[in-house]
């Protein structure tokens, strides 16, 4: 028997390299189909617009958001506060354009996780601050890169983002004290508000009774007949006395008008008492003997109006008044003090300077200083008595 050797096969290689050849296939096939489902979910990025093509509304906000980015870094940079005022005059330094607060607002509003504004302080001492913020909503610094990142996101809104609705700027914080003081302005306002309604009321009241009366009047006359003519004689009679009493009226507020400049005249008349007794003690002398002669003779005591009139006004510098007047006054005052000098000095018109119409004052050694201040003193109490009682008779009527 011949045997035959069968050829060698590739049996193990080749089943080895046909199985091996399909998981590969499938592996880079499911790679591919991932990467696709991948491609097909991205999307696509859309194509930035030229920041000179973009509407003027779009080019401004970004110009303001850059130029306030660069002025919140540098500010950051030196320690400096970033308030509202100085980051405004700073932005409109470096933009050329106003932020005003209407842009501001909307700017806030497109970059709501990039700037933040924030109050520090209560009432009026209160600063509303500007700052940056990161992606966890903190302040902070960015470098350079960061910047570049907020300007492309910042552009991205105000290209893709549609319109945004302003943002209202924060309300500033009020005191314990100015809440304490609305409190108290607020129910000041509602007991005014009540009073006036109360005297509205009040007023109604009024009116509703001289209705009623007038239409009482009206029909007794209608009961009585009364004829045309006395009703006018009536409504003369009414006119006549209503003007009686308004003139009565006049007379007493400028009697009133009257007594009070003539109370301030001799109020004034008191410290110009003052002033002359000053200017009398001049011609004194330390020693004794020597002020009892020069009393006796005379020498020396003496002043005259225009100097007294100098210091009541407050023109003369060596010696002036606590509370200067007017020069009309200040003469009225002298003129007072002399009529109730009680022998205390004698006033005499000057002889060799008429044209001035000026007076002296030349000190008596018959009359005493207290009695002047004593008979001016009861004038004023006179004055003011009388003006009470006219006051008085003024709100009776009232």
């Amino acid at each position: 028997m011949t045997w035959v050797t069968p050829a060698p096969t590739m049996a193990t290689p080749l089943a080895k390299d046909v199985i091996a050849e399909p998981a590969t296939l499938r592996k880079r096939k499911g790679n591919q189909c991932e990467l696709e489902a991948k491609r097909s979910k991205q999307i696509e990025k859309p194509i930035e617009t030229p920041i000179s093509e973009l509407p003027e509304d779009a080019q401004l906000l970004y110009k303001l958001f850059s130029a306030m980015d660069n002025v919140l870094v540098l500010m950051s940079c030196t320690k400096s506060r970033p308030t509202l005022p100085t980051v405004r005059r700073n932005v409109e330094l470096a933009s050329g354009r106003d932020l005003t607060e209407d842009r501001l607002c909307l700017l806030l509003a497109v970059a709501h996780d990039l700037l933040e504004a924030v109050w520090y302080g209560r009432g009026s001492t209160a600063v509303l601050q500007i700052h940056q913020k990161d992606q966890k909503g903190q302040p902070y610094l960015p470098s350079g890169p960061d910047r570049a990142e907020r300007l492309a996101a910042f552009r991205h809104r105000i290209t893709f983002g549609g319109k945004y609705a302003p943002l209202t700027l924060p309300p500033r914080p009020d005191s314990p004290h100015e809440v304490e003081e609305a409190k108290a302005q607020a129910a000041r306002r509602a007991e005014s508000l009540k009073r006036i309604q109360d005297d509205e009321e009040k007023a109604a009241a009024t009116a509703a009774l001289f209705s009623a009366a007038r239409r009482e009047r009206e029909g007794a006359r209608a009961r009585s007949g009364s004829t045309g003519k006395s009703r006018l004689s009536e409504l003369r009679a009414r006119i006549q006395q209503r003007e009686a009493a308004d003139k009565v009226t006049a007379e007493r507020r400028a009697r009133i008008q009257e007594l009070t400049r003539e109370l301030e005249i001799c109020t004034e008349a008191m410290a110009a008492h003052r002033v002359v007794l000053q200017l009398f003690a001049r011609a004194y002398s330390w020693n004794e003997e020597e002020a009892d002669q020069s009393l006796k003779k005379e020498e020396a005591s003496c002043t005259s109006q225009s100097e007294i009139v100098s210091v009541l006004t407050g023109r003369r510098r060596s010696l002036q008044s606590e509370r200067p007047i007017d020069e009309e006054t200040a003469k009225s005052a002298v003129q007072c003090l002399a009529k109730h000098a009680s022998g205390w000095f004698r006033m005499d018109a000057g002889v060799h300077n008429s044209h001035k119409q000026d007076y002296y004052l030349h000190r008596l050694t018959t009359g005493a200083a207290p009695a002047a201040a004593a008979a001016l003193e009861l004038e004023a109490k006179r004055l003011k008595e009388e003006r009470k009682k006219l006051e008085n008779v003024a709100d009776n009527q009232a």
